[in-house]
């Protein structure tokens, strides 16, 4: 039997592109950008908040580190406070998790997602399950 298990968030545990899109859209709508779908979301994510804002981005949209980290920071703030709008678990995680924490596995929770989010997020969705919980702006890099 396995000791350990880490898995991450976005796709894996919990359905959260409703949530991501939602957000950004929010953001967007604050500097008059053209609104995003779920396929440009898709296309997006994966590299951590910075690269999915700015993939997200318009073409014409000023694209310096200055801009960039301000439209960041107006997302981070409008994510934080509703991520957990339509983010669900996926069928049947609750009981995968729960086999896994009733034969003693040490359970941990890696993502690309903002630290404070994915803390918050797993906290409300999964209490008690994870031994770990790590997001994105931890002392760790993205993962690939």
């Amino acid at each position: 039997m396995f000791k350990y298990f880490i898995f991450d968030l976005d796709g894996t545990l919990a359905y959260t592109i409703g949530d991501l899109r939602n957000a950004m859209n929010l953001t967007f709508e604050k500097y008059g950008f053209p609104l995003v779908d779920d396929a440009k979301v898709l296309a997006s994510i994966n590299h951590g908040t910075k690269d999915f804002v700015r993939k997200c981005l318009p073409e014409k949209a000023e694209k310096t580190d200055d801009f960039i980290n301000e439209v960041i920071d107006e997302y981070l703030k409008i994510y934080g406070e509703n991520c957990l709008l339509y983010t669900k678990p996926y069928e049947h995680v609750n009981d995968i998790l729960d086999h896994g924490k009733k034969n003693g596995a040490k359970m941990a929770v890696f993502s690309n997602k903002h630290d404070p989010c994915t803390k918050h997020i797993v906290k409300t969705l999964f209490p008690n399950v994870f031994d770990v919980v790590l997001g994105g702006g931890t002392e760790f890099p993205h993962k690939p």
